[in-house]
């Protein structure tokens, strides 16, 4: 007697559980806004105390 074949779905495991995907990410999107203290065509010509710097 012949090997009876399984169907396809019975040979597949499972997909993959992936819980740092990115539909599921904690925190909020970050603000244009939180960069332009970095940019350095904002900072030209200003005192070294209104420049922030990147920690």
């Amino acid at each position: 007697m012949a090997n009876q074949p399984r169907n396809a779905h019975e040979k597949r495991d499972e997909a993959p559980r992936r819980p740092n995907a990115q539909a599921q990410h904690e925190g909020s999107a970050h603000k244009a806004e939180e960069f332009d203290v970095m940019n350095p065509a904002r900072t030209e010509g200003k005192d070294n105390e209104d420049v922030q710097e990147q920690n």
